[in-house]
């Protein structure tokens, strides 16, 4: 099966394009600020207690929440109790740990940021670093993540806006904006272009990386990349007692951070492994040491995964 014809199915499953790749007009760097601790009586005081009883509490026993500080500004896209209240049973169930978090965090935004601001732009960084996704229909927000589609859920509203709560800012949606609740791991195994990158990572040991804390940015060498290369280079790489060279190999495919196709910029960058990596601009294509970048910026929640052509190797 070939990559250019399957490849959009397997995004569309991923939900991994939601929206555009860049804002309408240059967008600030995010910066990592962090909401105020007393979240909870925030939205208390917002006049829509009654409605976001649940939203409150999700916050408060999130991963987040130790780590808040007093003063910083904060935006909090807050959901209603009935909107929490009607989401599918079976995807209900499935929001505990890692995946409330990763559905808390896609929720506060660094920085107080009106709802006219917001419609500035097409995408914003996140507290907890994915991107969401945002459409301003004549005044109507609506706001989405890059598994909206995927967990069947429609772009949520806001239905009250600018809110002020002490140094922040509360807008109300009727409905989540949803992230990928998979981690970068999780996420190559799901797809099928990158099964010889999975069983690299297995046998070099990478795959606890790939599923760790983060953030990074993986280059990900398709399987096609992989059959490009000589039969007995990919069999030598995949021998495990080549392990150390084969590791070597697959740093050279990591970054560390969340770098989006946006920020892409012709020159040099230094990768996991200490090493430089060099990226071109060429016939309207990014390339990475000679890779083409093939597509860009599948999401997950400890980085993000950009598909390349080739197998970075000397």
């Amino acid at each position: 099966m070939k990559l250019s014809a399957s490849l959009p199915i397997w995004i569309a499953a991923l939900a991994a394009a939601a929206c555009s790749s860049s804002p309408k007009k240059p967008a600030e760097q995010a910066v990592a600020v962090k909401a105020p601790e007393s979240v909870t009586m925030t939205l208390a005081e917002s006049g829509s207690a009654g409605q976001l009883e649940i939203m409150g509490l999700a916050l408060s026993s999130s991963r987040y929440f130790a780590g808040l500080t007093d003063g910083a500004p904060f935006t909090i896209l807050a959901v209603r109790d009935q909107s929490v209240a009607s989401l599918p049973p079976a995807l209900a169930a499935n929001l505990g740990g890692r995946e409330l978090d990763a559905l808390i965090g896609f929720h506060v935004l660094p920085g107080r940021l009106t709802a006219e601001q917001l419609a500035q732009f097409t995408r914003l960084e996140t507290l907890g670093g994915q991107r969401l996704c945002i459409s301003d229909w004549n005044g109507e927000i609506e706001i989405s993540g890059p598994s909206n589609q995927a967990l069947g859920l429609p772009p949520a509203r806001i239905v009250a806006r600018n809110i002020a709560v002490g140094n922040g800012l509360v807008h109300v949606l009727d409905g989540f904006a949803g992230p990928s609740v998979l981690s970068l791991y999780e996420t190559a195994c799901g797809s099928p272009f990158l099964s010889q990158l999975i069983a690299a990572a297995e046998i070099a040991g990478v795959a606890d990386v790939l599923a760790g804390e983060g953030p990074l940015t993986v280059f990900a060498p398709t399987n096609e990349a992989f059959e490009a290369l000589d039969e007995a280079q990919v069999a030598r790489l995949l021998d495990p007692s080549n392990r150390e060279q084969l590791l070597t190999v697959l740093r050279r495919h990591l970054v560390p951070g969340r770098l989006y196709a946006d920020r892409f910029h012709v020159g040099t960058l230094v990768g996991f492994g200490g090493g430089e990596l060099e990226f071109t601009w060429r016939g309207g294509d990014f390339f990475v040491e000679g890779a083409r970048i093939v597509h860009t910026d599948v999401e997950a929640t400890n980085g993000v995964i950009h598909l390349i052509d080739r197998v970075l190797v000397d």
